[in-house]
């Protein structure tokens, strides 16, 4: 089959100064480069403005050095400055240590305040007073208490006693922390306190400092008489704290 071509004629539809005149086009007109669209890869950080005084290879640097930037669990108390001279594992036992800070449960108190009265030349007992278990240390021991004897003749004995124990100082024997003999003579008069025969009110008080082991710790306060009149005690207390 033959073919043919069909020539169109494109004379009359328009010419090139029709689209673009001369007046269009200036001979001192530039592309300005705000005006050129730039591909994101083809940025380069040193050449555009603001870009700080260090290199993208510079900051980069600072953030991966491990000197410069800790993590908290990798901070170490020995390393950083203005520490002391502590260590955190010397602070914890110094807070830790009871002997430097007392505790109120290392803190203990007994009283006995009723009268107590005995013709016995063998010690009778007053009171009684058991701490809970001691964590161990050194600890003051303070007491104090009543006492009186009727009788012209002769006197009475208390004493406060720790069995087992090691007051320190203590000049009469290893368990003893307060020793009193009474001489009073004098069987006559009702005192204040009452049902002792006798118008004498006697008291001691005191203290010692005792090394505890770590465990229940018992005193007794116990009186007696020496020619089988009557002695009487009352008022006794006793507290205990840890001091070191």
């Amino acid at each position: 089959m033959a073919r043919s071509l069909k020539v169109i004629d494109v004379s009359g539809v328009c010419t090139v100064s029709e689209f673009i005149s001369p007046a269009d086009v200036h001979d001192n007109d530039t592309i300005s480069e705000s005006s050129v669209l730039q591909h994101e890869a083809a940025l380069d950080h040193a050449n555009i403005l603001n870009a700080g005084a260090n290199s993208h290879p510079v900051i980069d640097s600072h953030i991966g050095d491990g000197g410069l930037h800790f993590t908290e669990a990798s901070i170490d108390h020995d390393t950083i400055s203005s520490t002391g001279t502590n260590t955190h594992a010397l602070i914890d036992d110094h807070i830790a240590d009871l002997g430097l800070h007392s505790s109120s449960s290392e803190r203990y108190y007994g009283q006995q305040i009723a009268v107590t009265n005995t013709t016995s030349t063998v010690f009778a007992v007053h009171q009684t007073f058991t701490t809970p278990v001691l964590s161990g240390g050194i600890y003051r021991v303070e007491w104090s208490y009543g006492f009186s004897n009727n009788t012209v003749a002769q006197g009475a004995v208390i004493q406060i006693r720790q069995p087992g124990g090691t007051p320190n100082g203590d000049p009469v024997q290893a368990d003893l922390l307060n020793y009193v003999r009474l001489d009073p003579q004098d069987s006559a008069g009702s005192s204040r306190i009452g049902g002792t025969g006798t118008d004498q009110e006697n008291s001691s008080a005191g203290f010692l400092e005792f090394v505890l082991p770590a465990a229940a710790a018992t005193f007794v306060v116990e009186f007696r008489s020496t020619t089988g009149a009557i002695t009487s005690v009352w008022g006794s207390k006793l507290s205990i704290v840890r001091v070191g």
